[in-house]
Formats: C-alpha cells, sequence, structure tokens
C-alpha cells in the first residue's frame, strides 16, 4: 500500500488518507484487508472507526486506489450516512454485538 495523500480534518475529527495498492498476479484487495492495512497504518486507531470510500481498480491494471477516512472516535463518525454505517456492521461483526448489549434492541 503506497499512501498518496494524508490530510489531518480537525473540523470532523478524522484522517483522510489517499492511497494505491498494487496488487500483480493477486485478486482485488477486499475491503476488510484495506481497512486492517489502514489501521496498521495509523498508530491507535481502531479497526471499527475506519472508513474505506471511493475504492476504483481500472480495468487491465492491477492497482486499486481509494480513500480511507479514520476517526478519532464513535461520535465523529456519526457524520457518515446510515449506508455506511450498515456497510461497517457488516465488516465488524464485533462491533454491532456490542450495541445490542448496550440496549440498541428495538422495543416492542
Amino acid at each position: 500500500m503506497e499512501i498518496v495523500d494524508r490530510r489531518e480534518n480537525a473540523l470532523l475529527k478524522r484522517v483522510e488518507i489517499e492511497f494505491i495498492i498494487r496488487h500483480e498476479n493477486q485478486p482485488t484487495p477486499t475491503r476488510k484487508s484495506m481497512t486492517e492495512w489502514l489501521n496498521k497504518l495509523e498508530p491507535g486507531s481502531k479497526k471499527e472507526l475506519v472508513v474505506i470510500k471511493d475504492v476504483t481498480t481500472r480495468f487491465g491494471r492491477a492497482q486499486t486506489t481509494g480513500i480511507g477516512l479514520i476517526y478519532q472516535d464513535a461520535h465523529a463518525l456519526s457524520v457518515e450516512p446510515k449506508y455506511v454505517h450498515e456497510k461497517l456492521s457488516t465488516l465488524n461483526p464485533a462491533a454491532e454485538g456490542s450495541n445490542e448489549a448496550e440496549g440498541g434492541e428495538s422495543s416492542e
């Protein structure tokens, strides 16, 4: 993974990383693996607070580009749309289970 640009966005309490992944003779990396790579690159980050956006793989090129957003806390992550939270819950099933333990169940 090669970092093209890294910006700290203090207003939204996140780090924005543009990246390129070269994957010769390998399949396109999954969002889960990209999340893990970004988590390792940014010390102190939590996997459930990493969002991957704008992932693009060009036809005929073994290169994937994208943007990773690493939030400081769950409150800062709330600026993301609902569908992003749903995607994150499928990537991080442990995080979804913790919401139920906190009383995230629907009332009847």
